[in-house]
């Protein structure tokens, strides 16, 4: 079975690690890692501040706070996102105010962002939608002399270069997440980056919060575990669908989001935490193999761009990107006809596509009204909702594997 996420990024080793990990629940808070980590960053990005989170909606959270947004002001992000990236703005009592997108490439539509900056706009949250890049220099542009502040929200990539500079260092500060479907599959976790000065205080604030509860921190390390045995032992004698199985069945396995997230808004429990130590061994153990991970990510996206487009097929819409060198999506989107028709015959053929985001505030259980989103709004996003289809680029798959995706988008259409 071929996957597009369930933890895509762990590998044997991270198994491994994982295992070793949730045998010892003295060692899950206060650890060597969460400093690898913090240095890891600063190393990776050239910064000064990093500071470091249980999830990276919390991060955001504490960002948006320490720019002092609060109840009365607006916040800009676009639409065709997750509830995580809309929430942390309402925590704050601050109004999400959603922007359309390009659907050239997924990102923030620059002429309905100058529509919608007005005198309430504070800040603003760049989406680098599957890895690609905004254009942010041009979002600079538009509300730099406004005095608008500038979050990036880097939860698809990690490294990804956008005019020679790596995304999370053109605004404010940049957000990234170590959670299970991003860029590495660390199970939770997030991680702020900042030169701005306000990092300094994020630094000194974090000190003092306290680390979530126990128990959910191995209901997230289990997951890591139970994804890994499901993928790898999925058509072994039913072996990876029993274990997935039972695992959700016994809620031995903690969802990324809650039920009163999504339906609610309401902020999680384990919430507003800082990252446990078992969190960052099993991130370091990624953001070490993060070359090789990149460089998978970009080797397929070549080969999806090459060969689908020597396909030619009609019902199929590449995504207008420049595929540099730097430039390292977490998933390969297409444009498709009939999307949810081709996702069940993928599925017959041994394939789990993804369809991040069918709805403009994703996913599905999410209340739209709840969230702020007006239907209508965000007209582009809508469209896109319904015919998006994401191709897998994690570090298990194969050019096999690849072709074989190709293969069944071409038999499905001709």
């Amino acid at each position: 079975m071929i996957f597009t996420s369930l933890s895509p990024n762990t590998q044997r080793d991270d198994f491994l690690l994982a295992l070793k990990t949730i045998l010892k629940p003295g060692e899950y808070f206060e650890g060597e890692y969460i400093g690898k980590v913090k240095k890891w960053f600063k190393d990776f990005f050239g910064v000064f501040h990093v500071s470091v989170y249980e999830s990276a909606r919390s991060g955001l959270y504490f960002v948006l706070k320490e720019l002092g947004i609060k109840e009365g002001d607006e916040v800009l992000l676009q639409a065709f996102t997750c509830v995580a990236a809309v929430n942390p703005v309402k925590w704050t009592g601050a109004r999400p105010v959603f922007v359309d997108i390009n659907p050239k490439d997924f990102n923030m539509d620059i002429d309905d962002l100058e529509n919608k900056v007005n005198e309430k706009t504070k800040a603003i949250i760049v989406q680098h939608t599957f890895g690609y890049p905004a254009k942010v220099n041009e979002i600079k542009e538009i509300v730099g002399r406004k005095g608008i502040y500038i979050i990036e929200d880097c939860a698809h990539t990690i490294g990804t270069e956008y005019m020679g500079k790596k995304l999370g260092l053109w605004g404010d500060a940049g957000v990234f997440s170590l959670g299970r479907d991003k860029a590495v599959s660390a199970s939770f976790g997030g991680v702020v980056i900042t030169n701005r000065k306000f990092g300094k205080n994020l630094e000194e604030k974090e000190k003092f919060l306290s680390f979530p509860q126990k128990k959910w921190v191995k209901k997230q390390i289990l997951y890591t575990i139970v994804a890994f045995l499901t993928r790898t032992l999925y058509e072994v004698l039913f072996i990876g669908k029993l274990v997935h199985y039972i695992a959700t069945r016994w809620n031995l396995v903690e969802k990324a989001t809650t039920e009163e997230e999504k339906k609610e808004g309401e902020m999680p429990d384990n919430a507003r935490s800082k990252l446990p130590n078992a969190f960052a061994r099993l991130a370091f153990n990624q953001l070490r193999k993060i070359g090789i991970l990149n460089k998978k990510r970009r080797d397929l996206s070549h080969l999806y761009v090459k060969r689908l487009s020597k396909i030619g097929l009609e019902e199929v819409k590449l995504p207008e990107w420049k595929i540099g060198e730097h430039f390292y999506p977490l998933r390969f989107p297409l444009l498709v006809k009939r999307r949810d028709e081709l996702l069940k015959f993928a599925q017959e053929r041994g394939m789990l596509l993804g369809d991040w985001y069918d709805v403009p505030i994703a996913p599905k259980q999410v209340d739209q009204v709840k969230t702020g989103y007006k239907q209508g709004s965000c007209v582009y996003a809508e469209k896109v909702c319904e015919s998006i289809l994401n191709l897998p680029l994690h570090s298990d798959l194969t050019e096999e594997d690849a072709l074989k995706v190709i293969a069944v988008i071409r038999d499905f259409y001709l």
